[in-house]
């Protein structure tokens, strides 16, 4: 299954396609639908701190993904954020969505929204792995044995793309 196209805004500003705008290599997306889920987000991005020491040719994307009805007070909702972030990297690396929730649901086999969707991409936008909700050594163990078994092909595609 491919990751669909989505339209997002990093918080300088950028706009962004999911995944077609993103850097090569295989990539994280941490989908976020309520703001009690960032503590979750937080959660999983110092773990995968880790885990990218390990796989040069992995990036990490936070997406809070939200109703295209808040889509008017975008400026507002995403200055927000853009101000509890000091980072500039870590502001590059959030992308705001505003979406149709229940047809990226259909697209993506989201059955609620009440937890955060993890999704691990090659390099073409493929769907290599996923899970959802809070991170566990289980979750971690089944990411590290697709990273694994797909470093060879996220290299390939890291060196091509250079």
């Amino acid at each position: 299954m491919r990751f669909p196209s989505l339209r997002t805004r990093d918080l300088e500003g950028r706009d962004r396609i999911l995944p077609e705008d993103l850097p090569s290599g295989r990539r994280v997306i941490l989908m976020a639908f309520q703001r009690w889920h960032q503590l979750t987000v937080d959660e999983w991005n110092r773990v995968l701190d880790g885990v990218r020491q390990s796989h040069s040719d992995l990036s990490v994307w936070e997406v809070p993904t939200l109703s295209r009805a808040y889509t008017p007070g975008r400026r507002f909702i995403d200055g927000g954020m853009r101000a509890g972030i000091p980072d500039v990297q870590v502001r590059e690396h959030t992308l705001t969505a505003y979406a149709d929730l229940r047809k990226l649901a259909r697209k993506l086999d989201i059955p609620d929204f009440e937890a955060i969707q993890v999704f691990l991409l090659d390099a073409e936008g493929e769907i290599l792995w996923r899970t959802e909700g809070r991170v566990s050594d289980e979750s971690i163990d089944e990411l590290q044995r697709v990273l694994a078994s797909t470093d060879t092909a996220g290299a390939l595609s890291d060196s091509s793309g250079s």
